[in-house]
């Protein structure tokens, strides 16, 4: 029934529909590879391992942001709409002890055109031109995350309700929230 909803609600559903049993072909090869895993090394050395990574992104990172100089980090971007409508993205930024918090309080209020982005991304995009000049040396996982603590208000462009629309959010939104 799902299936069935998702294609018929789109333009190409065959398509869609080959994308999603790809989709489900990688999920289940990985679960294997993960079994595949745990079997060889056991679950404590592999718990280990994780943590490690993790840990080495945390520090990293960490570190990286003690070295900005100043306490607090300001940005607005703005994206004009029509002659009526103008979007904001605000953030504020305080450095703590154990990282930055990113504070998106005076971002514009979702929209009912497509240029909302959801919450994921808003922050992908949010830590980005932070942890830029070493992405290259860490694997993207929670570790590279764990020093920022990013709010982003309900109903914003950068945390909208469902269902808005997200179609433009990556090629719009999401570069003004990097800038």
């Amino acid at each position: 029934d799902i299936l069935r909803f998702l294609t018929t609600n789109s333009r190409a559903p065959r398509l869609l529909e080959s994308d999603l049993d790809a989709m489900a072909a990688v999920c289940l090869e990985a679960g294997a590879e993960i079994r595949r895993i745990l079997g060889r090394y056991g679950e404590d050395a592999v718990g280990e391992a994780l943590e490690e990574m993790f840990g080495y992104g945390r520090r990293r990172v960490a570190r990286h942001l003690q070295s900005l100089p100043g306490r607090r980090l300001e940005g607005r971007a703005r994206l004009s709409i029509g002659a009526t409508t103008e979007l904001a993205v605000e953030v504020a930024g305080q450095r703590t002890e154990k990282g930055i918090v990113l504070d998106f309080a005076g971002t514009s209020t979702q929209v009912a055109a497509p240029f909302n982005v959801t919450a994921d991304a808003a922050k992908a995009f949010a830590v980005l031109p932070l942890v830029s000049p070493f992405l290259d040396e860490l694997a993207i996982n929670e570790g590279m995350l764990a020093p920022f603590d990013i709010r982003l208000p309900e109903g914003s462009l950068v945390n909208p309700s469902f269902s808005a629309a997200t179609g433009l959010g990556a090629a719009t939104t999401c570069h003004m929230i990097a800038s």
